[in-house]
C-alpha cells in the first residue's frame, strides 16, 4: 500500500507537470501565431513600399531617358549654331569680332523665332 501512496503520488506530479508542459506549449503556440501575424503584415508593408520604389524608380527612369533625349537635341542645335558661327566668320582669323556678335546674336533671334 505504501508502494501503491508513492506511486499515486508521483502520477499526480507526473499529471501537474504535464498540465504545467501544456501550458507552456499553447503560450508558445500562441505567440508564435502572433509573430505569424506580424511579420506577415510586416512582408506586406514591405511589399507595398517595394512597388512604390519600383514605381518610383520607373518614372525617374523615364525622366532620365527624357532629358537625354533633351540633351541630345540641344548638342545638336549648338553643332547647328556652331556651324552657322563657323559659317559667318569664315574661318578668317583676322575677323570684325563685333561685327560677328551683331550676326551671332541674329542668328539667335532668328533660332528663337
Amino acid at each position: 500500500e505504501d508502494k501503491c501512496s508513492t506511486l499515486t503520488l508521483e502520477v499526480s506530479k507526473c499529471k501537474s507537470k504535464a498540465h504545467e508542459m501544456e501550458g507552456c506549449l499553447q503560450k508558445a503556440e500562441d505567440a508564435m501565431q502572433e509573430l505569424d501575424r506580424g511579420v506577415g503584415i510586416e512582408r506586406q508593408r514591405f511589399e507595398c513600399k517595394i512597388k512604390e520604389l519600383e514605381s518610383e524608380c520607373n518614372t525617374l527612369a523615364s525622366r532620365a531617358a527624357e532629358w537625354e533625349e533633351t540633351a541630345c537635341n540641344r548638342a545638336k542645335e549648338a553643332d547647328s549654331y556652331r556651324g552657322k558661327i563657323e559659317a559667318t566668320l569664315g574661318g578668317d582669323e583676322s575677323f570684325d569680332s563685333d561685327a560677328a556678335f551683331v550676326k551671332i546674336n541674329v542668328i539667335i533671334r532668328e533660332a528663337e523665332i
